[in-house]
């Protein structure tokens, strides 16, 4: 009977492991960030890319003909120019696993939603202000453009391979607009997302499972 027993416990526990959940996870902000692409005027501050209070991917924000106050806009064109670099940092260690955006959102005859981050990369770092040692490799993507004024803007979400842990700062690169080289480049809204942590059920499945173990071992 032994061997029969044992040889059933790892096909029971696996079951409890795909089977049980995981938490939902929050909405990580950053809490500070400066840029080296300037700002348009103080109306488009860089803090406006944490200042919407989002809770998850699933957040829609307003469309609107104007995005002072809650957007970031280079200086025009980027001081500097392309790329325009945005360090933000965290007051604690984070592990996160997503990054979600909200692209730009406003036409107008100057049609600025062609001006919203195209391509950008994130780098990530385990010092405040991108100093210390990067964590991982480089992660880069395309975002859309942004909805028409007057449309709820929908998050982007670009879901990391493997989580990037222990995380101080981010570089967030915007690399260019999506179609006007000659002009400034900006985004709405940016947020995080942690790693999820174990759910209650899956902490229980398993401790049920460790419990079995014990008292068939004591047979």
């Amino acid at each position: 009977m032994k061997p029969t027993l044992f040889l059933s416990i790892p096909v029971f526990s696996s079951l409890v492991l795909v089977a049980a959940p995981l938490a939902s996870a929050a909405v990580i902000y950053p809490s500070s960030a400066t840029t080296d692409g300037g700002t348009s005027s103080s109306l488009f501050d860089v803090s406006n890319l944490f200042d919407e209070s989002v809770t998850g991917p699933g957040d829609t924000l307003p469309g609107t003909v104007s995005n002072n106050n809650i957007a970031y806009v280079s200086a025009d064109p980027p001081t500097g120019g392309f790329p325009v670099t945005i360090t933000v940092d965290f007051t604690e260690a984070v592990d996160l696993s997503a990054f979600y955006l909200w692209n730009i959102s406003h036409n107008t005859s100057d049609n600025p939603r062609d001006r919203g981050v195209r391509d950008f990369s994130l780098t990530f770092y385990d010092g405040a202000g991108a100093t210390g040692s990067q964590i991982g490799t480089v992660y880069s993507a395309t975002a859309a453009i942004g909805p028409l004024s007057g449309v709820a803007i929908p998050s982007q979400t670009f879901t990391f391979a493997s989580a990037y842990e222990g995380v101080l700062s981010v570089e967030f690169k915007m690399i260019n607009n999506q179609a006007d080289p000659t002009r400034w480049v900006g985004a709405r809204e940016i947020a995080f997302a942690p790693v999820p942590e174990p759910s209650s059920s899956l902490l229980g499945g398993l401790c049920g499972v460790a419990l079995l173990l014990r008292r068939r071992r004591s047979v």
